[in-house]
């Protein structure tokens, strides 16, 4: 009898490593930014690169993690990488995001059943050519010396 070889199943490992990644993202904008606890330029070093462009290009998820800088960044900012990829404040946003999309959805649709009428904003407009008051019109005429 032989035995055949285990499947590997890289679609699935691929999809929790792009997830993992943006948890890691989102944690650490979190952490970043003004008024924050770090500025991307305290990340640099810990993340092995020279510039800010680079910070922000990992962070927004154009470029990859390495497992090396991500252990660097979470010792660097006094977590735990499994602090920085824990999922619950991401979550949390975008469960109130969505929330707000639907109230706004559902203030939207009642503005439209109102029964002073259309709720949409009226634009101005100019009346119909000849029913504007009489203008005197003045003529400045030039003349060729």
């Amino acid at each position: 009898m032989t035995s055949a070889a285990p499947e590997i199943r890289t679609e699935v490992s691929l999809d929790m490593g792009s997830y993992a990644e943006k948890i890691l993202n989102y944690n650490l904008k979190a952490m970043c930014g003004r008024g924050r606890a770090f500025s991307q330029k305290e990340l640099m070093k810990p993340m092995g690169v020279t510039s800010e462009g680079a910070v922000s290009q990992r962070l927004n998820g154009v470029t990859h993690w390495s497992l090396v800088s991500a252990i660097n960044v979470a010792h660097a900012v006094g977590k735990s990488l499994d602090d920085l990829l824990n999922p619950k404040e991401m979550l949390e946003s975008v469960e109130n995001q969505r929330r707000e999309a639907e109230a706004v959805l559902r203030i939207g649709s009642e503005m439209k059943k109102t029964v002073a009428g259309d709720p949409r904003p009226r634009f101005l407009v100019a009346p119909a050519a000849g029913l504007e008051p009489a203008t005197v019109r003045l003529t400045v005429g030039c003349s060729a010396n």
